[in-house]
């Protein structure tokens, strides 16, 4: 059904309202507990810092490129279609702004953006419950392929820690 403008405005409203409070809790909750949580429960780290990240090369680039969909996000300064069909040139682009952001650590403020959209957790739901919905976040697809490339670096890190559990959840 249609919604007036100002219908609109205070469903807006609600959801962002709802997530808000809802990230704040967790935030709050996540703080009080790690606060009440004695550390000597937990073995003292004893493996390699993470100072250094490796550099990104073109090829990595590539075969995140060549992996991903070609669907878009309204937030795209460059369409997917276009980063995929001219691959060897974006991707050279793409190792040098991650390869910054790694050495700085710093992310550009333009690609920090995502929109968020409610998605309704099951069909049946009453949908004017905000508790049923879910936050789904679409970033840009430039910020997506950055992240991969630090995942795959964290992951690399965090898994060849002597601290590193391999029943870890």
């Amino acid at each position: 059904q249609d919604k007036t403008d100002n219908e609109n405005i205070k469903l807006c409203s609600t959801f962002s309202d709802y997530f808000s409070d809802k990230i704040a809790k967790l935030k709050s909750t996540v703080a009080s507990r790690i606060t009440s949580v004695p550390c000597s429960a937990d073995a003292p780290h004893t493996g390699q810092s993470l100072s250094v990240l490796a550099p990104v090369t073109q090829k990595e680039v590539l075969d995140i490129l060549s992996s991903i969909p070609a669907k878009s996000s309204s937030l795209d300064f460059i369409p997917t279609s276009l980063l995929k069909s001219c691959s060897s040139v974006f991707s050279d682009l793409i190792a040098n702004l991650a390869n910054l952001c790694f050495c700085h650590g710093s992310f550009p403020t333009r690609y920090k953006f995502a929109t968020v959209s409610p998605l309704i957790k099951k069909l049946g739901l009453d949908t004017s419950c905000p508790s049923n919905f879910r936050p789904i976040s679409n970033l840009n697809n430039i910020s997506k392929i950055i992240e991969c490339l630090f995942q795959s670096r964290l992951l690399l890190h965090v898994t060849s820690s002597v601290n590193f559990n391999l029943v870890q959840s």
